[in-house]
């Protein structure tokens, strides 16, 4: 079964912000198959960010993706283990002003 959990980031100006998203509930596990992600209007490419597993960056694989105020989705498949949870790293380039980032993700549970 697909379900979708939603996720809001708030980051302070000129910061990067670390937050736990994604866990499966005790005892299963769960994989992301969706993300949809969009930032407040009038951003412009000030956010970027990255979903780790652990220590490792697991999407993108490599760089940053740009949110910007136009929603994308992008297929992926991320396997979170029981006990295991995602962590979106966030970077707010606009040094005067706090912005958000809006996650969803649709999970095979």
């Amino acid at each position: 079964m697909v379900n979708v959990h939603a996720y809001t980031i708030n980051v302070a100006a000129g910061t990067t912000s670390t937050s736990k998203t994604y866990t499966p509930a005790p005892g299963q596990k769960g994989k992301i198959k969706r993300i949809t992600y969009i930032s407040d209007t009038s951003t412009f490419n000030e956010l970027t960010f990255y979903l780790k597993l652990g220590a490792e960056q697991v999407f993108p694989r490599e760089n940053k993706l740009i949110a910007m105020n136009l929603p994308l989705s992008l297929d992926c498949d991320i396997d979170v283990a029981s006990g295991e949870y995602v962590e979106a790293v966030v970077t707010n380039a606009n040094t005067t002003t706090a912005r958000n980032l809006h996650l969803i993700f649709e999970v095979e549970e």
